[in-house]
């Protein structure tokens, strides 16, 4: 997420305190729920707290769309880490009629590109202490659709997993990759999520993994579940379903065209 200080030169108060930083922190790129705006850490190297109001806007292809302030925040010497939690109160709100009603009903901005931008201020008068703005675009997350092995299929000890690239584009898509065994009274499907991993990489950056020789061994005649997992930094941006595998040999139909044809 790109982030950028817009620096105030004109206002009624005075832009203040070097000492004083407020960063965004970064949403989900899936979704972007109005109250992820008031995420961010405020630094205060003061040596006493001090009551800050926070004033928030968002824009969108350069038109504001939304904005409020918050209610008085005490921060104390060092900083402190805002969430929507911290946001009891919010005045002066006002919402673009084109998106009042869908924040309304979901809560979520649509699918779009977005600049947010956060002003801290000092409870009394108008001097301004920090600003940030990010940008953010949001995104419908797709799927992530398993390839092979295929479901219930038997594999050998080392196998090829292969998945669909997402349709979307992430900044810093890694893949998960988990695996456990069934015990004979889990289905696949609560195995995955309950039992104990039976090998698990959360650093795949492509979409094939070949079970590593160094990995604890896949034992045969044993029924394992597997899922994948999608992450952009530290979001979850998609998740898999689950499918099984038993190790043996894989099972190859005979061709028997030639076969039946010499009998003839």
């Amino acid at each position: 997420m790109k982030r950028y200080l817009v620096l105030l030169l004109a206002f009624t108060g005075m832009l203040a305190a070097q000492d004083w930083e407020v960063r965004l922190l970064p949403a989900p790129p899936t979704q972007f729920f109005i109250e992820h705006m008031w995420n961010c850490l405020i630094t205060n190297t003061e040596t006493q707290s001090v009551d800050v109001t926070i004033y928030a806007w968002m824009t969108k292809d350069g038109d504001e769309i939304a904005h409020g302030r918050s209610n008085q925040i005490n921060i104390s010497p060092g900083g402190k880490r805002i969430t929507s939690a911290d946001i009891t109160d919010v005045s002066d709100e006002w919402y673009d009629p084109d998106y009042e009603d869908i924040i309304s009903r979901r809560g979520a901005m649509p699918a779009g590109r977005y600049t947010y931008c956060l002003q801290v201020e000092l409870a009394r008068g108008d001097t301004i202490l920090a600003q940030d703005c990010a940008q953010h675009s949001t995104v419908r997350a797709s799927k992530l659709k398993l390839l092979t092995p295929q479901d219930e299929a038997g594999v050998t000890p080392q196998p090829t997993f292969i998945w669909a690239p997402l349709v979307q584009s992430y900044d810093d898509l890694t893949y998960r990759l988990r695996i456990v065994e069934v015990p004979e009274e889990m289905t696949p499907y609560e195995a995955i999520s309950a039992a104990e991993p039976w090998f698990e990489d959360d650093s795949i950056t492509k979409t094939s993994f070949a079970y590593p020789m160094w990995a604890r061994i896949l034992e045969e005649d044993k029924t394992y579940a597997w899922r994948v997992d999608a992450w952009s930094d530290v979001w979850k941006v998609s998740t898999s379903d689950v499918r099984s595998f038993v190790v043996g040999e894989p099972v190859i139909e005979a061709d028997t065209t030639d076969t039946e044809t010499s009998e003839e």
